[in-house]
């Protein structure tokens, strides 16, 4: 077992930019694409709530159609945390508060698999829009016939 810090997903180095010029180790290969909402016991309409809204958002790239039981999984611990919440304000009880912070613990967690969360969202940037900066100094300086190295 590796030690450390756990490696980022290729799509997230490539979305938060590349400022250090180095180069990314390849990875598994998935197919790209929106994984299906999940139909099983656990699966509430809270937790559909929380697919439809987080799917949504999502980076394009970020998520593939293996990543859905993880996925789900964040769903149905966000919803557990609203009902915990719900459930310790109605009953004053500290184990429910308790309950509460762990279904929140586990959600904070495996939304940060997705690049979710205000440290984690910071580190990503979507599709960059426009022209590179970089590109607009090349053809400055070296009029509009220089093509770009890649």
């Amino acid at each position: 077992m590796k030690r450390g810090r756990k490696p980022t997903p290729l799509a997230l180095e490539i979305a938060r930019g590349n400022p250090s010029r180095r180069t990314h180790e390849p990875e598994l290969e998935l197919k790209p694409g929106v994984p299906e909402k999940p139909k099983f016991a656990g699966f509430d309409k809270g937790a559909a709530a929380e697919w439809e809204r987080v799917v949504e958002e999502m980076v394009p790239g970020v998520i593939s159609r293996a990543d859905q039981q993880i996925l789900a999984g964040y769903c149905c611990a966000i919803s557990l945390w609203h009902r915990a919440l719900k459930r310790a304000a109605a009953t004053k009880d500290p184990r429910d508060e308790d309950r509460a912070l762990r279904a929140f613990e586990y959600a904070r967690k495996a939304g940060a698999l997705f690049g979710l969360g205000p440290a984690e969202r910071v580190r990503v940037r979507g599709p960059r829009q426009g022209a590179n900066p970089s590109d607009e100094r090349r053809r400055r300086f070296f009029g509009d016939g220089h093509k770009a190295q890649a």
